[in-house]
């Protein structure tokens, strides 16, 4: 998919040192010895300052009738869990889509919104507040005619849902809500929609992933944060993609980049 990015948003180099975060490992998975193109994610990295990820509609966030489940990895960085975050948006006045955030319904709590005329608003929430600080997977999913949110593999939220959810024209935000306002501040991993039931939502809990986050049979959307990493090729180093510290293509002596510091 066509994704632009604002302001700056930079992926973090992954896995076994603690970011400038106290004691924080940025990803959710057991360390490898060896770097691997597909256990070496990253995690796509928001500010909470108008940093966000948008795409023109399309439909990788169109539900329909069918089956399908939407999941990601979110880590929080502030202490202040009243505050908005959006981590996905496709809601505009009269053309309401989904809507999977922070405070949305309840501060501090997890809600997934959701439609099915494009005006009246439906939802369901978590009855815990959000846990910040650490790795937290959430994963909204139907089965049939249940819709069910599940945190860390725990059901925290279940309705019935008949007919299909709306299928918004609206641009598609991730790390905010319309742009600039509910901005996220932390990481996001593995933001990934399937059409299909690859989770039971009418289970009360379900299997937590232990490893990375790809594709599979009915993905419609993968957001892992790779490909801008830096990272030592033998394993033996870490390291952190730290301010505007980024690859380049512009200028470089051999291979297709060069790190940019700067």
């Amino acid at each position: 998919k066509d994704i632009r990015t604002i302001n700056n948003m930079i992926t973090y180099s992954p896995f076994d040192k603690p970011s400038l975060l106290s004691n924080v490992n940025v990803v959710p998975y057991v360390i490898a010895n060896k770097y691997t193109p597909s256990y070496h994610d990253g995690s796509v990295v928001f500010d909470g300052s108008g940093d966000y990820l948008q795409m023109a509609d399309n439909d990788s966030f169109s539900f329909g009738s069918g089956e399908f489940s939407l999941e990601c990895w979110i880590y929080i960085t502030i202490s202040d869990m009243n505050s908005l975050q959006y981590f996905v948006s496709q809601w505009g006045t009269a053309n309401k889509g989904v809507i999977l955030g922070i405070g949305a319904i309840t501060a501090g709590k997890m809600s997934f919104l959701y439609t099915t005329d494009g005006g009246s608003d439906l939802s369901i929430t978590d009855t815990n507040t959000f846990p910040n600080n650490q790795w937290v997977h959430v994963v909204v999913c139907r089965s049939a005619n249940t819709l069910s949110l599940f945190v860390n593999g725990l059901r925290e939220a279940t309705t019935t849902v008949s007919g299909s959810l709306y299928n918004s024209t609206y641009p598609i935000n991730i790390g905010a809500h319309d742009t600039v306002v509910n901005s996220v501040s932390g990481y996001i991993y593995g933001l990934r929609t399937v059409a299909g039931n690859i989770y039971n939502a009418a289970a009360t809990g379900i299997a937590v992933p232990t490893s990375p986050t790809t594709v599979v049979p009915g993905t419609k959307f993968l957001l892992s944060g790779a490909g801008a990493a830096i990272y030592d090729a033998t394993g033996l180093t870490n390291f952190e993609t730290v301010g505007l510290a980024q690859t380049s293509t512009e200028q470089k002596k051999w291979g297709n980049s060069s790190i940019k510091i700067g």
